[in-house]
């Protein structure tokens, strides 16, 4: 019998109206000779398809450079000039990464020197002298350009779209941002909440934000929800996988309570934490990994201290309460609930720099790129100028 209230029923199938349209992504034959060295699995994925998006959209827009912004180790930007013939502009603010990225050329694609160039250069709304005088000196005038970016992540991605919309040479675009909670943010202590200069970045969705006062309820947690696994992605996992995924929920839950209660806030110390297992010992192998893979900070400054034996203790004695079938039956309806949701929080954020873009007099959409259950940040930004 299904005990679901009418309520949740309503709810549900009101969300399936709110998410976008079901694209399928276009299977892209891999090239053998790519040399891929220091990078998942993941981001091969994502370079094989982006890669054809980017050469369609510079052949209708007549375009012959592509600046690849946040180039990291250079492997877009090779593929670009190997199997499409860009040339193409590396901006990376990361000086190891553009050693590493000519390190790559130097032993991977000699054949791209001079026509591949990186060049570190943090990007910002002034950045458009600096871009202008790096196309000139390396590639000469009158270069008809796409702004392109795997992962521009937190403010990036809007910060490209003012770029996009600012500079005349720039005529097509296509971006795929990530990383929503990374976002700047001001405070206003006036009504004592949280809020962010490029969300929402439309008039569009403004006007409706402000009059809703959706500030008050659409903060860091639901631009947090907006990067979440999508719920594709949580159907195929398997019932081992589940298990170990709710328990890395809750031993995160308990992190956050426990150094909330100090008035902390933990910080990530490594790109990666070790991930959660289903053993008996599973809360122990956590507590043992936590001082190496993060520390604290006291807030409200940025002061960071070392997780401690009594802060472990505290966090045992958390588990102790919580570590039952009643707590883990909770933790995985929410987090179904969680995924369900998930869809519409990425949609708003999406719509909202579309809609950016459109108000300026440009033509811009979402375009589904990536498998989601490999990549869930599987959309980009697709814009243009042409004939405009």
């Amino acid at each position: 019998m299904d005990h679901t209230p009418l309520s949740l029923k309503l709810f549900l199938n009101d969300l399936k109206q709110l998410k976008p349209p079901n694209q399928s992504i276009k299977e892209i034959e891999k090239i053998s000779d790519q040399k891929f060295v220091g990078i998942s699995e993941k981001k091969v994925h994502e370079i094989h398809l982006l890669a054809p998006v980017i050469d369609e959209i510079c052949k209708y827009t007549e375009c012959d450079l592509v600046i690849d912004i946040g180039s990291g180790l250079g492997y877009l930007s090779h593929m670009l000039h190997q199997r499409y013939g860009y040339q193409v502009l590396g901006l990376e603010m990361s000086h190891k990464f553009v050693e590493q990225a000519y390190n790559n050329q130097n032993k991977f694609y000699s054949r791209s020197k001079g026509h591949v160039i990186f060049s570190k250069l943090f990007i910002d709304v002034n950045s458009v002298n600096d871009i202008h005088a790096l196309i000139e000196h390396h590639f000469g005038l009158n270069r008809k350009v796409c702004f392109t970016g795997l992962h521009a992540c937190a403010d990036l991605s809007v910060t490209v779209l003012k770029l996009f919309s600012t500079m005349d040479n720039v005529r097509a675009l296509a971006i795929m941002p990530c990383c929503y909670h990374r976002i700047s943010t001001q405070e206003d202590h006036k009504n004592n909440i949280m809020t962010f200069p490029n969300f929402p970045c439309s008039n569009t969705l403004r006007k409706p934000f402000e009059e809703m006062e959706c500030t008050r309820f659409l903060q860091i947690p639901f631009l947090r929800l907006a990067c979440q696994d999508s719920l594709d992605v949580y159907m195929a996992l398997t019932e081992v996988e589940t298990k170990r995924k709710l328990l890395g929920l809750m031993f995160r839950a308990i992190l956050e309570d426990v150094a909330k209660n100090e008035n902390c806030s933990p910080r990530r110390l490594k790109r990666k934490s070790p991930k959660s297992n289903d053993a008996e010992d599973a809360f122990e192998a956590y507590l043992n990994n936590l001082p190496g893979s993060h520390a604290l900070i006291a807030e409200p400054s940025t002061v960071t201290r070392a997780i401690d034996k009594p802060f472990l203790e505290k966090m045992r004695a958390k588990w102790s309460t919580v570590n039952t079938e009643r707590c883990r039956g909770m933790v995985e309806a929410l987090t179904a609930f969680q995924a369900v949701l998930q869809v519409v929080c990425e949609n708003v954020v999406l719509l909202d720099r579309v809609e950016f873009v459109r108000e300026r007099g440009f033509r811009c959409n979402v375009r589904r790129i990536t498998d989601r259950t490999i990549s869930p940040r599987c959309w980009a930004l697709i814009a243009d100028k042409k004939n405009l």
